[in-house]
């Protein structure tokens, strides 16, 4: 799992955020521990230091009361200060200057008490300790630095300093991890409301460039505006290409019909036949219609099925033979005897008889079915002697009502939605509409179905 996280993924921010936060808090309750005044703790020595420091001090009283300058000077004091004192609280010698609690103490201090040890922050005082010596009494005073732990400089706090620092960093750390986790989901959220509105131009962005999920929940949202604006503006142009295309047979009927009004009897027959065609080319138009937007609208709710290839040819070259026939079109058929695909029969036929009525349109002698296999994909190509397409024009051809140059005069028939319907079926069979021109002359439109 740790070896999914990436530096500036969401989990590691989390991780990053808690971890931050903890160890701010620690140092936030810290800080009063260089301002806060030293705290003094006392406490009695214990048995077994007493004996060693009463020894201890035997030795130095009697070394200062007899002067043996030698003695002293051969101790290493560098961590241990002392200082004697007469009984009167005068000072005889010391090591260093007598820390301000040491005369406080020294002070405050009963005689033949025990001696009691000072904690302070940087220091440890211990005292006074009575020395008698050739019935003289003496007082002894230790310190030494302390270096306490840092731990032990927090417990020093109050307790109700120590909660209010944790939690106002707390409180101001689960803000900014709130900021950096609700601000880009508000960012999103006001992107699908302007898309919800109908502002399909609206894109997210990305200013700072974090690599993180937020970073690519924008570039799929950014995506995903380009894909509907794409698809709304397809959906206007193809409602305006409908108008058009179904204005233009309406306008030759209409027509057709106010002239058979005014006609002699003689003519009437031919503006009803005139009609009567217009009306052909309407009832195709919306049965290519009809085909066009089942494929776009209900792409998932088709199933294929494993078909016999052969089987399922056989009515539709028997067709294609008939008008190959009526059209004096030599066709021509070249597939395997054993072929089994996983197919939706009817969109598999629809659009292979699209390819193929589309090849009679333009072919001048010669329309070819070829079915072979060609890397995992089994190929139903068409083939005619037409006069082929315009190269600029090849991309285009799977829009619908769009007609290359040569194909553009009525003579032909069809109103461009042939080729569309071959490409949407074959988007709901996971392959591929091919389209291109061949090298002797003509042009080729093949369907790319994967092997399954």
């Amino acid at each position: 799992m740790l070896a999914t996280l990436k530096p500036r993924s969401l989990g590691v921010k989390i991780l990053g955020w808690f971890w931050l936060t903890l160890l701010l808090s620690y140092l936030a309750a810290s800080v009063p521990t260089f301002f806060l005044p030293a705290s003094v703790t006392e406490r009695v020595i214990p048995a077994e230091d007493l004996t060693g420091m009463q020894a201890l001090g035997q030795l130095i009283v009697k070394n200062v009361v007899e002067n043996t300058d030698t003695e002293l000077n051969k101790r290493d004091d560098r961590f241990v200060h002392w200082a004697v004192l007469s009984s009167d609280g005068s000072l005889m010698m010391s090591t260093e200057s007598v820390p301000t609690q040491a005369q406080r103490l020294i002070e405050q201090a009963e005689r033949d008490s025990q001696p009691v040890e000072l904690l302070l922050r940087d220091m440890v005082i211990s005292g006074p300790q009575y020395v008698e010596l050739e019935s003289e009494q003496y007082m002894l005073m230790f310190w030494r630095d302390r270096y306490p732990r840092f731990l032990d400089k927090i417990r020093e706090i109050p307790g109700w300093l120590k909660l209010a620092l944790v939690m106002l960093t707390t409180l101001g750390m689960s803000f900014l991890f709130y900021r950096s986790i609700v601000c880009p989901l508000q960012r999103l959220s006001r992107g699908f409301n302007e898309l919800s509105q109908g502002n399909f131009d609206y894109r997210l962005g990305n200013e700072i460039c974090l690599d993180d999920e937020f970073d690519k929940l924008y570039a799929n949202f950014d995506r995903m505006a380009s894909q509907l604006q794409e698809m709304v503006s397809m959906h206007n142009r193809l409602i305006a290409d409908i108008s058009h295309e179904l204005k233009t047979p309406l306008s030759r009927l209409q027509m057709s019909v106010a002239l058979a009004r005014t006609a002699p009897p003689e003519q009437l027959g031919a503006y009803f036949d005139r009609a009567e065609s217009e009306g052909e080319k309407l009832d195709e138009m919306i049965k290519q219609l009809l085909q066009l937007a089942e494929c776009i609208t209900r792409s998932l709710e088709f199933t294929c099925q494993q078909e016999e290839v052969p089987a399922l040819l056989e009515p539709l070259l028997d067709d294609a033979q008939f008008e190959a026939d009526a059209l004096n079109v030599e066709f021509s058929v070249q597939a395997p005897d054993n072929i089994s695909l996983l197919l939706h029969k009817r969109l598999f036929t629809m659009a292979l008889e699209n390819l193929i009525r589309n090849a009679f349109k333009y072919a001048q002698r010669l329309v070819s079915l070829r079915v072979y296999f060609k890397h995992d994909h089994c190929v139903f190509e068409v083939c005619d002697d037409g006069p082929g397409v315009n190269a600029d024009d090849l991309p285009r051809l799977r829009t619908p009502f769009y007609r290359a140059d040569q194909a553009r005069s009525r003579q032909t028939g069809g109103v461009g939605l042939g080729l569309s319907i071959a490409h949407e079926a074959m988007v709901v069979h996971g392959g591929r509409l091919g389209l291109r021109n061949r090298q002797r002359g003509g042009f080729s439109a093949s369907l790319h179905i994967p092997l399954r």
